[in-house]
C-alpha cells in the first residue's frame, strides 16, 4: 500500500460493515475496538491487527485535512474502556439533570419535568445491570 500516509482514513470490511481508523504512521492505528455486545474504547494497534486479514483501503476527502490535525484528534479520543464507560454513564445523568433543569426551571412547566424525572430513575436500572454485567465479561 504505496499510497499510505500519516493521517489517512483507512476502512477494512469486515463482513458485514466497515471498519474504519485513522493510520498514524509507524504501522499503527487508532480506531474504536468495541466488539459486538461488549463495550470497548478508541485505541491504537498494529496495521495487520486492524486489517484483521482484510484489505484495508484509503478513503479520500475531498476538503484535504491537515494530516498533523487528524492525528492530534485522533489521539486525543484515546481513552480506557474504564474512562469511555464511566463517561457515558456521566453524560446520561447530566442529560436528566440539564432537562429537569431547562422544564422546571426556563419552561416553568412542572408537567414537562416528569419525563426527564422518569428518564434520570429509570436509566439507572440498565446502566446498573450494564454494569454488573461488564464485571463478569
Amino acid at each position: 500500500m504505496s499510497t499510505l500516509k500519516d493521517g489517512s482514513h483507512i476502512k477494512v470490511f469486515r463482513g458485514y460493515y466497515s471498519h474504519h481508523g485513522i493510520y498514524i504512521g509507524g504501522n499503527k492505528v487508532i480506531h474504536y475496538d468495541g466488539k459486538t455486545f461488549s463495550p470497548g474504547c478508541i485505541c491504537e494497534c498494529s496495521l495487520e491487527d486492524f486489517a484483521n486479514g482484510g484489505t484495508i483501503e484509503i478513503v479520500t476527502h475531498l476538503n484535504g485535512y491537515n494530516p498533523d490535525d487528524v492525528i492530534r484528534r485522533a489521539r486525543s479520543l484515546k481513552q480506557s474502556k474504564q474512562d469511555s464507560r464511566t463517561i457515558a454513564i456521566e453524560t446520561g445523568i447530566q442529560n436528566a439533570g440539564t432537562a429537569i433543569l431547562v422544564t422546571g426551571t426556563i419552561l416553568q412547566n412542572p408537567t414537562m419535568t416528569i419525563v426527564p424525572v422518569m428518564y434520570g430513575i429509570l436509566m439507572l436500572i440498565p446502566t446498573f445491570a450494564y454494569l454488573l454485567w461488564i464485571k463478569q465479561v
